[in-house]
């Protein structure tokens, strides 16, 4: 029995596979760099990637295989039958191709370029703090636009503020 998975859980999995499919690490690597688990990655790398990636021309054989079994309308165990392909082959086929149609309807809905799955290092800084010995020094605002109104409403204004900006500001304040 396969496990559910939400729609969010696996435009994550999309995401982290288009980002492990453009790294050129080996799984392992790829887990252990973007802390990932290995299983879970592998597995949805199974799953959404399934062997497109690691051969393109079986790859091919088996998503026709999946769409001749799906227009055939016949159940899985008569079309295995007939076409004397492994049961457990299909299913897998079938899954990914399931969770391929799910990915392009989230595409749809939250848009199709999907974001960097990017690690970011913390690093601890080596650096001693700087230390001043001058005190910082304090610049006195110089020419500030200060106006107070009669309910008490009081309003600096800096010097270097547009003068449309001000001009708004007194309109706004004359209706108080």
């Amino acid at each position: 029995m396969s496990e559910r998975i939400t729609d969010d859980e696996l435009w994550k999995w999309y995401l982290i596979t288009e980002q492990y499919k453009e790294s050129g690490l080996k799984p392992k690597t790829f887990s252990d760099e973007y802390n990932l688990d290995y299983t879970k990655l592998t597995n949805m790398l199974y799953k959404i990637v399934y062997c497109s990636f690691t051969n393109p021309a079986l790859y091919m054989q088996h998503m026709n295989i999946c769409k001749a079994y799906k227009a055939s309308g016949k159940s899985i165990t008569t079309y295995c039958q007939e076409t004397n392909f492994s049961r457990s082959q299909l299913n897998s086929i079938v899954a990914h191709a399931r969770y391929l149609e799910s990915i392009e309807r989230i595409k749809k809905i939250r848009g199709t370029t999907p974001m960097n799955f990017v690690q970011v290092a913390t690093v601890q800084s080596n650096f001693p703090a700087i230390q001043d010995s001058q005190p910082a020094e304090v610049i006195e605002p110089q020419n500030d636009l200060e106006i107070i109104i009669a309910q008490g409403v009081k309003v600096s204004i800096a010097p270097n503020i547009d003068t449309m900006k001000v001009v708004k500001i007194i309109e706004f304040l004359k209706d108080l």
